[in-house]
């Protein structure tokens, strides 16, 4: 798709929440020592955040959109555009959106809209939400990303449990009459590849029967049923290094923008090795490109924001131009352009009730 762009919409603040339970990829049973070092060197994944089962994306993402509207000091009745991100959602329906508008306290004309969106979900999130506030329609907009991806994934799938972690992410955009600078966005979708990461069996096309819960081996150490989360790490990864350069390449050249003009670079945290081979590619300087994999791993539809709060001492002060980009399941792959002015921006919080 070719960029668009978007005036007089600003983000405003970014919170997020992680489950206080921490899992450590030094401690994983099944693996030798040498394996432990070369995963962690290769993925950049030092530990986890692991929500337990009674946590629910949902409550991670209200947890983080109440200290985000405390922290602006908004009004509930001023919020009148709630959009939330997951694909891990609390019901089949109704929508998480739904859920959380409610126990907001948000006012009943508020617009809920949510998508089911992963790696890509945050950038789709903001390109929606963006468009629809530029008409000046709505005025405030919180902007829920919120993944419990750990619990789709089989307990003795140990190609994809060291990987993901679970967050809850709120963001806020504001109309901004007065403002005149440009958001550009750009988005992709390939979905002739949907199965190299998927649920095979759950949903309308293959509802669940009592094969779907019995485990089927992987490899000599791994095994998970059709109602887990499948990926084939190898196609992901030629994926994105197929992809993600080249649109980010296209994109700020027909944008007119100069990379060197670029503060940060924020990338999905699939992995150390991608995000690495991704910035090679671009020739970017090591110090911009921004990263959270180490302490908090694949958050799905929430690494983005996670890594903007990880690194919130950036955001806090200065106005900052950045290039956001998220890739993965669909295959999704987009890209955003942002002025990022000093905006709400607090450390990464522990989730609470």
């Amino acid at each position: 798709m070719r960029p668009f762009s978007f005036k007089h919409v600003a983000l405003e603040g970014v919170v997020s929440v992680v489950p206080s339970s921490i899992a450590y990829n030094e401690d994983l049973p099944h693996l030798s020592q040498e394996d432990k070092t070369h995963l962690i060197s290769t993925t950049g994944i030092k530990q986890r955040r692991i929500a337990p089962p009674n946590i629910t994306a949902s409550d991670l993402g209200l947890c983080a959109a109440k200290e985000l509207l405390k922290k602006l000091r908004w009004e509930l009745d001023d919020v009148e555009l709630l959009v939330n991100i997951t694909q891990t959602p609390d019901y089949l329906l109704p929508g998480n959106s739904i859920l959380i508008q409610s126990k907001l306290g948000l006012p009943s004309s508020t617009l809920c809209l949510d998508i089911n969106q992963g790696c890509a979900g945050y950038i789709y999130g903001l390109s929606l939400v963006f468009g629809l506030m530029s008409t000046g329609h709505f005025r405030k907009a919180i902007l829920i990303a919120s993944d419990t991806i750990t619990h789709t994934i089989g307990k003795n799938d140990f190609s994809l449990l060291p990987i993901f972690s679970d967050a809850g992410t709120a963001t806020a955009i504001q109309y901004q009459p007065n403002l005149s600078d440009d958001s550009w966005f750009c988005v992709d979708t390939d979905g002739s590849h949907f199965d190299t990461i998927f649920i095979p069996d759950g949903g309308g096309r293959n509802p669940a029967t009592t094969s779907s819960f019995i485990e089927s081996s992987i490899d000599n150490r791994s095994s998970r049923s059709l109602l887990n989360l499948h990926m084939n790490g190898q196609d992901v990864f030629h994926f994105g290094l197929k992809y993600v350069a080249t649109q980010i390449q296209q994109f700020i050249h027909e944008i007119g923008i100069d990379k060197n003009t670029i503060d940060y670079w924020i990338f999905h945290q699939a992995n150390k090795l991608l995000n690495e081979r991704i910035a090679s590619k671009l020739s970017l300087p090591d110090e911009k490109v921004l990263y959270s994999l180490d302490t908090y791993g694949n958050t799905s539809c929430a690494t983005i924001p996670v890594t903007i709060c990880h690194h919130h001492q950036r955001f806090e002060q200065l106005s900052n131009r950045v290039l956001l980009s998220g890739f993965g399941v669909g295959f999704s792959w987009a890209s955003a352009c942002l002025n990022i002015r000093p905006s709400v921006c607090s450390p990464i919080i522990e989730y609470y009730e």
